[in-house]
């Protein structure tokens, strides 16, 4: 059982040194435990991947513009997708009945895909109203999402949000940054000369 006591402080302790202990954050789990998280919340938590579909509508998207050189966004919005996921794992974890490892790990499949498919509608009827840098922002962070975990896949992105707007977002947000490159680059060159 990935709640047992027994093992708790020795991946606390493994994760403290470094060694990777599976898709669980044994602190977080102590910290949500010591706040009194209990086997009820569960009809809570399922709503987690609607409340993170909310956030897009967040003013920190307004400054999270994307950066192609060092692979995040400006105001370190990325920083949330690892948060995310070990909230959500853990709170499964924590907040489910007896589950063999198999359905723990199903349920939280499951959750993130709910997420992801609310994302992207979301994100769609957001568009329009979303500059064009806030939206891309946007939809990286759903693809890191997809990325960073390893119970979700590209052909669920694929199924819910279409290929060719990612596909262009990547080309746009990439060659903006060669060009923006390109052009730092002449401008250090008569400088120089």
């Amino acid at each position: 059982d990935f709640r047992s006591l027994d093992f708790s402080s020795l991946d606390t302790l493994a994760y403290d040194v470094g060694v990777s202990v599976g898709i669980v954050d044994q602190p977080l789990k102590n910290a949500l435990a010591m706040g009194g998280l209990d086997l009820e919340d569960h009809t809570l938590w399922n709503l987690l991947p609607i409340f993170y579909t909310a956030g897009y509508h967040s003013k920190i998207w307004q400054d999270a513009e994307y950066n192609v050189n060092f692979m995040g966004h400006q105001n370190n919005a990325h920083t949330i997708v690892s948060t995310f996921l070990c909230l959500m794992t853990a709170c499964e974890n924590m907040s489910r009945g007896v589950q063999t490892p198999i359905e723990k790990k199903k349920h939280i499949a499951d959750s993130l895909k709910t997420f992801v498919q609310a994302s992207s509608v979301m994100l769609m009827r957001l568009k329009p109203h979303r500059n064009k840098g806030e939206f891309y922002a946007m939809c990286v962070f759903l693809d890191k999402v997809i990325e960073a975990s390893e119970l979700t896949s590209d052909v669920l992105r694929e199924s819910c949000f279409p290929y060719a707007l990612f596909r262009s977002m990547y080309v746009e947000l990439y060659s903006g940054a060669a060009r923006y490159q390109a052009e730092t680059n002449a401008t250090q060159d008569t400088e120089h000369d």
